[in-house]
């Protein structure tokens, strides 16, 4: 049978026809899809963001309060070897003036060799006072609080976050002050009247960085008859500016939501809300006014 006859050229165009493919949909999102994921992301980050910074907030509290209980018992342990609890401030003269070249030594120096410390302690020149160059040492990280933003800005003999409560009322610091650390102070466990587990031992300030984290000033001593976030240098811009006073010292505060920490004389570590009643906060930092001190 003859072949069917094929116009020329016929072979080699159906076979390029038969190589041809449809082509197909390349892999990928549209527009809309990419503005609908982006939306929820954003809604899961807004739902999510404030949970995860309260769980930050949540254990950066808990480390400061780890540190306030380390720094009482470093306290404790000095005063089991002096058998008094050590001096808020060591120097010649009082008052204490807050002012650039304070020489006063703080309670900071003094337990060192307890936080674990003892080169720190030995390369300390207490002779030439805490504000000498040769004392310009970075502050311990055990006297700086995790909340506290400033952190990063600390500067070689800047100061920490925790000060020890001097005094009931604002007055400078001096030899008789009413509080369990002031100037040249030498305190007994019995000497405290209202009871170890109702008297403040240290607590937590802004840390102004103005003085030297060594010195027995403003920056290591407080007292509790000013309301929280009080101070003669505080960053926060909602306390109003105090008067230019050497002998002023100022009050705590700190950078955790409605609360200041403080470690008390016991060893105990307690929250104090910033909503406190004034004349109970003022009696914690009594050492032996004997007024009751019920809900704190």
């Amino acid at each position: 049978m003859l072949e069917a006859t094929r116009p020329p050229g016929s072979r080699n165009a159906m076979l390029k026809a038969s190589t041809k493919r449809t082509p197909r949909r390349k892999a990928g999102f549209s527009l809309i899809e990419i503005i609908v994921v982006v939306c929820v992301l954003s809604i899961l980050i807004t739902i999510l963001l404030p949970g995860i910074q309260q769980m930050r907030e949540a254990a950066r509290r808990h480390e400061c309060q780890n540190k306030l209980r380390q720094i009482g018992l470093a306290i404790w342990h000095y005063e089991g070897n002096c058998r008094v609890f050590p001096p808020g401030a060591v120097d010649t003269q009082g008052p204490v003036l807050n002012q650039p070249g304070v020489n006063a030594i703080g309670w900071t120096v003094q337990i060192l060799p307890q936080l674990g410390h003892r080169a720190l302690f030995r390369d300390f020149d207490c002779e030439a006072g805490a504000a000498a160059w040769k004392n310009r040492f970075d502050v311990p990280h055990d006297y700086t609080c995790p909340s506290n933003p400033y952190i990063a800005d600390q500067v070689p003999g800047g100061g920490g976050h925790y000060a020890a409560v001097y005094h009931d009322v604002e007055a400078p610091i001096d030899v008789d002050n009413l509080g369990v650390m002031f100037l040249n102070s030498s305190i007994r466990p019995r000497d405290i009247d209202d009871g170890t587990a109702n008297t403040l031992l240290v607590g937590e300030t802004h840390g102004e960085l103005l003085f030297p984290w060594g010195s027995g000033s403003a920056q290591t001593l407080r007292n509790t008859s000013l309301p929280f976030d009080t101070g003669p240098f505080t960053r926060n811009a909602t306390v109003p500016v105090k008067p230019e006073n050497p002998a002023f010292v100022g009050g705590f505060g700190s950078f955790h939501t409605g609360v200041v920490q403080f470690v008390f004389v016991d060893g105990s570590v307690k929250a104090l809300s910033t909503e406190i009643t004034p004349k109970i906060y003022r009696q914690l930092g009594h050492r032996a006014d004997g007024g009751p001190v019920d809900g704190f």
